[in-house]
C-alpha cells in the first residue's frame, strides 16, 4: 500500500516529465533552461524552444540581459525584450531570425549582429505584417530584408541600422518607416520594383547612398516618399533609379556626390527642403508638387 509521501513523489515526477503546455505567454532568460516549463518563475533558455510552448498570436517576453540564439519564427507571434535588458542574438553565418510563415509578427527591443556576415539580421520571407521597434541591427549583409507577398506590410520605427552592406531593403509590398537611423551602410534604406516606401522623421548618415529606390526596367514602379527626413554625409543622400521619389520638409547636406539624384525616373518636391552644401546639389529633374 502507498503511504501518501509515495504518491505525492509519484504525482511529482509524472508532471515534471510532461510535455510544457502552449501558452499565451511565455519567459526566456539567459539563467533559464529549455526544460523548464517557460513561466516567469521557471523560464525557458532559448527563443526557438520558447516558440514551441507559445500559443499563435502569443508573446515570448525576453527577462534578463544575455545572448540568445537566432530563431525561426513559424507562427503569430510577438518576441519583446523588457526595457533596459541587452536581448542580444550574435551570428556569424545565415540569418540572426528568419520569419519562414507568420501573419503578424512585433519584434521589440533586440539587438541583433552579424559580424560581418552576408546573411540577414531580420529576413521576412513569408507572412503579412511585420512590426520592428527599438532594434539595433548591424554587421549584416541586409539588416532588415522583406521579401514575402505584395500584400505584405512593414512598419519600423525608433530603430537603429549601422554597418550592414543595406540596412533596409523593402522588396515586396508596402512599408512605413519612422523615426529610424542608418548610419554607415552600403545602402541606409532601399525600396525596390513595385513597392511603396514612406519614410519620416528619419536619417540616413555615413551610408554610400541614403535612400534609395530602384526599379528594374520594364517593371513595375518603386516609391519613395520622405517626409522630415534628414540625408547628411554621404556619397549620395536621395537616388530614384527608373522609380520615383517624393521629397517634402527634408534636408539633404553634405553628400559628397550628388545631393539628390535622377537616373531615368520622376522626382517629386514640395519646394520645402533644403539642399545644400553637397558635391552637386541636385542632379534630377524636379517636378513641383502641390495640393493639400
Amino acid at each position: 500500500m502507498k503511504t501518501a509521501k509515495s504518491i505525492f513523489v509519484s504525482l511529482f515526477i509524472l508532471i515534471t516529465s510532461l510535455p510544457a503546455l502552449a501558452g499565451p505567454r511565455t519567459f526566456v532568460s539567459g539563467f533559464g533552461d529549455d526544460a523548464n516549463p517557460g513561466t516567469y518563475a521557471s523560464p525557458m533558455r532559448t527563443l526557438a524552444a520558447a516558440l514551441l510552448v507559445t500559443d499563435a498570436d502569443g508573446e515570448v517576453i525576453v527577462l534578463d540581459s544575455a545572448d540568445y540564439d537566432r530563431v525561426t519564427i513559424f507562427q503569430s507571434v510577438s518576441i519583446i525584450a523588457s526595457p533596459g535588458v541587452y536581448a542580444g542574438i550574435n551570428v556569424t553565418s545565415d540569418d540572426a531570425i528568419f520569419i519562414n510563415n507568420g501573419a503578424k509578427i512585433v519584434l521589440r527591443g533586440l539587438t541583433l549582429n552579424g559580424n560581418g556576415t552576408a546573411g540577414r539580421g531580420i529576413y521576412m520571407g513569408s507572412g503579412g505584417v511585420l512590426h520592428v521597434e527599438d532594434c539595433v541591427i548591424s554587421g549584416f549583409g541586409d539588416g532588415i530584408s522583406v521579401l514575402a507577398s505584395t500584400s505584405t506590410q512593414t512598419f519600423i520605427k525608433d530603430s537603429f541600422l549601422r554597418g550592414n552592406d543595406t540596412g533596409i531593403a523593402i522588396s515586396t509590398g508596402r512599408a512605413s518607416i519612422d523615426h529610424v537611423r542608418a548610419e554607415n551602410n552600403r545602402i541606409g534604406m532601399r525600396t525596390d520594383t513595385g513597392t511603396t516606401t514612406t519614410v519620416r522623421n528619419s536619417v540616413a548618415s555615413g551610408n554610400s547612398t541614403g535612400f534609395l529606390a530602384f526599379t528594374r526596367p520594364g517593371d513595375s514602379v518603386a516609391t519613395l516618399i520622405l517626409e522630415a527626413c534628414t540625408a547628411a554625409n554621404n556619397d549620395t543622400g536621395i537616388t530614384e533609379s527608373f522609380s520615383a521619389a517624393v521629397i517634402s520638409n527634408c534636408t539633404v547636406t553634405g553628400n559628397t556626390t550628388v545631393g539628390v539624384a535622377g537616373l531615368g525616373g520622376f522626382v517629386y518636391s514640395r519646394q520645402n527642403s533644403t539642399v545644400i552644401n553637397n558635391g552637386t546639389n541636385v542632379s534630377a529633374s524636379i517636378t513641383p508638387l502641390s495640393g493639400t
